[in-house]
């Protein structure tokens, strides 16, 4: 506590009427106990851009115009924190060119209040360095306005009548057991305690938005030009992007997984920004800082239409590769990424944000997405897209039908054309997965299910993935799947035809079982070799009908 300390004398004992005094020292003394005023620091208004010499003269100036700061607490019942963000409202509100007259009835009437401060994105400063800000325990002090008068009080009394009432004699009786004077002196510390919190906070924000202007930068010289330029190159196109806002799948699960994680008060790191949509979750969601980065030119549009809904103050975007870059924090609590591609790692992010983990992330920090799971399933050619090259207006195209087969088709496959169960052959655990696991291979066995049209046989495999949000408040889940059976998203799934399959049609009891290998490529570490071995037994393995293997490239 910033006063004196309880030797006995300060207060008044309790008398056998159980009355006390609990300002018994007299108004001088009083005086003391509250901390100097705000110091003369050059203050802009609430209402214009004119600098008063103080946040004190700044205030008295925005009553002129007809805006009375103090009035307002009282009116609306707004503890420290609600103060602040009025603060930073009425300056965005400034900010956007609203005029001071709108400003004023914006911020009179209770319910268009109540609801803008309910974001808690008007906790972050507006003006970097606010004085108002930093000033704001010591101006409302001095008001007599501190948090315990503004949170417990909340009757619309003002400064001196709350005064009056704490320094007359109350009955413990009347008004309750709040009102022991060893206990108004233990809040009045916490209540200090959560001031220079407060304060620490805001000075830690304002660090890291100076920061951020200024040091974020290359950290090392580019490299030469690899296989990652057409990659980054084709997410310059406002196309690309428009596809991924549009998977509504996609989009849901993650900003459904931001807004459950917990962010207030969060430094955020998105890897792969794109349009900035993730990143800007974030920062709705509560996150003091966010910091998006991607190296393609879709940078450039993404930090306008940040600026455009009003959160530049809050999010940075910084065009360039995470391997490259550094950040002006040692470390982030949450790392957000849409990472994964077609067949879930090819021409993924993985790596990078595997690099971002472990350069930035601190202990016990969050990862979203989680986990990833890669499933497999048998199908059938329900639509005869093979068989058709053999008659394709009266003649036979055969030839190219091994061409087909030869190559990975991402595309939807429909749900009648599933032929077994589904087998998880591979999970990836994004807090502990290393760069080496990228390149595995695994065992898998599918029983196949009664047929939901007629017996069919089997011409491929079917490969999806499944993602989770997880560690979330509350031990939420979220999570969202590619497979053919969920809703379709951008990924669809990727098709490995096989050559070879036997023609019988499978019934249920009947097995493939095979191993699958996932080798990045020795040109492209985006790209994958994928060997695929297989057999096909009939009722519960007992006859062979058929078995092969196959290679195929996922890349260009």
């Amino acid at each position: 506590m910033d006063g004196h300390e309880n030797d006995g004398s300060s207060i008044a004992s309790v008398s056998d009427d159980s009355s006390i005094n609990v300002c018994a020292r007299g108004d001088d003394e009083w005086n003391d106990w509250v901390d100097e005023g705000p110091d003369e620091v050059p203050t802009r208004c609430l209402l214009s851009d004119i600098e008063e010499i103080s946040p004190e003269a700044a205030l008295a100036a925005d009553r002129v115009m007809g805006l009375d700061f103090f009035g307002l607490l009282n009116r609306h019942q707004l503890d420290l924190y609600g103060a602040m963000k009025l603060i930073n409202f009425i300056r965005t509100l400034a900010k956007r060119g609203i005029s001071a007259e709108d400003i004023v009835a914006r911020v009179t009437d209770a319910d268009s209040l109540s609801a803008a401060l309910k974001d808690e994105l008007y906790l972050q400063p507006i003006i970097q360095e606010d004085p108002l800000l930093y000033g704001l325990g010591k101006l409302l002090e001095a008001r007599g306005m501190d948090d315990a008068v503004l949170s417990r009080e909340g009757d619309g009394r003002t400064g001196d009548e709350s005064k009056d009432k704490a320094c007359g004699n109350i009955t413990m009786e009347a008004e309750g057991p709040d009102l022991n004077p060893e206990f108004l002196m233990q809040e009045n510390e916490s209540l200090r305690t959560d001031l220079r919190e407060a304060h620490a906070r805001l000075r830690r924000l304002s660090m890291l938005m100076a920061a951020v202007d200024d040091d974020v930068r290359v950290s090392s010289t580019p490299q030469a030009p690899d296989n990652d330029t057409y990659y980054f190159r084709s997410y310059n196109h406002h196309a690309i992007h428009e596809t991924m806002l549009k998977d509504r799948v996609r989009t849901h699960a993650y900003r459904d997984a931001i807004f459950q994680a917990g962010m207030t008060d969060r430094v955020v790191l998105d890897v792969g920004a794109g349009s900035g949509v993730l990143s800007m979750f974030a920062a709705k969601a509560g996150a003091d800082l966010v910091f998006g980065v991607d190296c393609s030119e879709i940078v450039k549009p993404a930090r306008a239409i940040v600026q455009l809904n009003g959160m530049g103050h809050k999010v940075k975007l910084i065009q360039g590769k995470i391997e490259e870059i550094r950040l002006p924090v040692a470390e982030v609590d949450v790392i957000v990424s849409e990472w994964m591609g077609y067949c879930l790692l090819y021409e993924s992010m993985l790596l990078s944000v595997l690099t971002a983990r472990d350069k930035y992330l601190r202990p016990g920090g969050l990862m979203l997405p989680s986990r990833c799971s890669m499933v497999i399933q048998g199908v059938s050619d329900v639509e005869r897209r093979l068989s058709w090259w053999s008659d394709v207006y009266g003649l036979d195209m055969s030839p190219l039908r091994a061409a087909v087969m030869s190559e990975p088709a991402v595309e939807s496959v429909h749900q009648e054309a599933i032929l077994t169960d589904a087998f998880i052959f591979k999970d990836f655990d994004l807090y502990t997965v290393k760069a080496r696991d990228l390149d595995f291979e695994a065992d898998f066995v599918l029983d196949v299910q009664a047929s939901q049209i007629e017996p069919l046989p089997l011409c491929g495999l079917v490969v999806s993935f499944d993602t989770f949000f997880e560690n979330l408040l509350g031990q939420q889940v979220v999570s969202f799947s590619t497979r053919p059976e969920a809703n379709d998203t951008h990924w669809h799934q990727t098709l490995f035809w096989l050559s070879g399959a036997p023609n019988e049609v499978l019934t249920e009891g009947d097995t493939i079982k095979g191993n699958i290998g996932f080798r990045r490529t020795s040109t492209n570490h985006r790209e994958y070799d994928v060997h695929i071995s297989w057999e096909v037994r009939r009722n519960m393995g007992s006859l062979l009908l058929g078995n092969g293997q196959q290679s195929f490239t996922l890349g260009s």
